[in-house]
């Protein structure tokens, strides 16, 4: 079988530098990060040096049990012929005469492969530092955790019976929801689930509200002018003229002499006749949206003559497409008013407590959900100006980490492995190994977000390390003809871009 991407299979073995790897299914990303973690263990001192994190547990085992098959290939004194197999049967010789100068005894221990889920390595940090980490030594990992977040958000919501902090804000909230009491308390306690999002953020934010609104102000507006930027773009010159012109004779507020390059008011007033309150392309134009315009002192035959040409752009647009549009209209507005504010102010305020509240919860039972232990290993590993005994522990111990499935990483997930990787320098040895496809991201659940593989395969970078992006092509699972049938009639469900911002 002829390897369209052989080049990038043998850079993924070149182990001086860091790779992040887009594998599509049925590319034999399991294969590489195999000879890759061989390769690397070639050239270690221990084989503790070398952390390869999975999702699963059963991948982890998988994982390990391809290694330690390798390893027994590389016993044999014949040579496979496959070339595939050749390449395992080689790198596995090395390994094993590595294992024998040192002393390593892989095949009476495999367990010194350190090959575990991302959840494991929270609670081996946790283990280290029990202390720093503010959970102790003993403690129940669940995977429902719902029951913790429900408990917690009753608590919050107790506060309503008394004259205490936040009882104030909970009321003004309520009241925005029409006194509906389990609608808050539902939507508290999916805000709880996916605390590793804000937590760190508000308890920031919270004593420098001021920076706040000037941050979220041009946030909004930075949001704005890229995705009018992105309409510009993607529209034809004509198109856009066609829009400011029909768009004048329905709202005669729009000034045509504007700098429409960067003036988005006037370009929100351009296409906003044009589509209904819920952002959809309108079916036709009326006087509901000024065709004709109201007031419009123009013969029957020119309003007629504006209507039919404003049809006309509605059918362009339909073929053209208007999520970019449509994405625009749907922004919120870039000044946010007092009242906005103040709902800014209570949410800060009651997010803060559900948190609280929850920690309490967890303590009481003794019980902790995957976002806590990856938050308490965090707080373990202390940060990159003043890291924690257990980051000076596994600063020694671990040269490189390699991670599989990482479009399913969050973001307290890659935030672990800037810590482990802080001191880390470029060329000094240390690599990183990340593999994944963002098409076959399935751990929305967990509060993966498929973005934070988009940003680092764009910037080519994590914290002080350059890695470089390869891609794998080579279809093990099925031949080309039905490959190109499902992209082709498969295409539809993904974006026509990768976008970072929206995963």
């Amino acid at each position: 079988m002829t390897l369209i991407d052989l080049q990038a299979r043998q850079q993924a073995l070149d182990c001086d530098h860091s790779y992040i790897v887009q594998a599509p299914a049925g590319s034999g990303k399991t294969g590489v990060l195999t000879q890759r973690i061989l390769c690397l263990l070639s050239r270690v001192k221990q084989p503790e040096e070398v952390l390869a994190i999975t999702f699963t547990k059963k991948a982890a085992a998988e994982m390990r049990g391809r290694v330690m098959a390798a390893l027994s290939l590389g016993q044999n004194t014949e040579e496979p012929s496959d070339d595939f197999e050749k390449t395992f049967y080689q790198l596995a010789r090395t390994v094993n005469q590595r294992d024998q100068a040192l002393g390593w005894e892989l095949s009476q221990n495999p367990t010194r492969l350190r090959i575990m889920t991302i959840d494991s390595l929270g609670s081996k940090i946790i283990a280290n530092q029990p202390l720093s980490s503010g959970l102790g030594v003993s403690y129940q990992v669940v995977e429902n955790s719902d029951e913790l977040y429900i408990q917690a958000s009753r608590a919050l919501l107790q506060a309503l019976d008394g004259d205490s902090e936040p009882a104030a804000e909970l009321e003004r909230v309520l009241d925005l929801l029409d006194n509906n009491y389990s609608r808050l308390e539902s939507l508290i306690t999916n805000m709880l689930a996916k605390r590793d999002h804000w937590l760190r953020d508000l308890l920031a934010v919270h004593h420098n509200f001021a920076d706040f609104q000037q941050l979220l102000e041009s946030s909004l507006l930075k949001l704005t002018q890229d995705a009018l930027a992105e309409v510009l773009e993607v529209y034809p010159q004509p198109v856009l003229s066609e829009f400011k012109r029909l768009a004048q004779y329905a709202n005669e507020s729009i000034d045509l002499f504007a700098d429409t390059d960067t003036d988005i008011d006037t370009w929100l007033k351009t296409f906003r006749p044009f589509f209904t309150k819920t952002n959809e392309l309108r079916r036709k134009l009326d006087k509901n949206c000024g065709f004709p315009a109201p007031g419009k002192g123009d013969g029957k035959e020119r309003r007629q003559e504006f209507k039919q040409q404003g049809a006309e752009l509605l059918d362009t647009l339909s073929q053209l497409g208007t999520d970019k549009i449509t994405a625009l209209l749907a922004l919120p507005s870039t000044a946010v008013e007092p009242a906005q504010w103040q709902l800014l102010s209570d949410l800060i305020t009651l997010a803060r407590y559900a948190a609280a509240h929850l920690r309490l919860v967890c303590q009481s039972k003794n019980q902790y959900d995957f976002t806590e232990i990856s938050l308490a290993a965090l707080t373990a590993l202390g940060s990159e100006d003043a890291p924690g005994q257990a980051s000076l522990v596994l600063d020694e111990a671990i040269s490189h980490i390699l991670v599989d499935e990482f479009q399913d990483t969050s973001i307290v997930q890659v935030e672990l492995l800037e810590r482990l990787t802080a001191g880390w320098q470029q060329d000094d040895g240390r690599t990183l190994f990340l593999v994944g496809d963002p098409m076959q991201s399935i751990y929305g659940f967990r509060q993966a977000d498929v973005g934070l593989f988009l940003r680092l395969w764009q910037q080519q970078r994590l914290g002080e390390i350059s890695i470089r992006p390869l891609s794998l092509a080579t279809n093990f699972r099925s031949v080309p003809g039905v490959v190109d049938w499902i992209n082709q009639h498969f295409s539809g469900c993904f974006p026509p871009a990768a976008d970072v911002r929206q995963g």
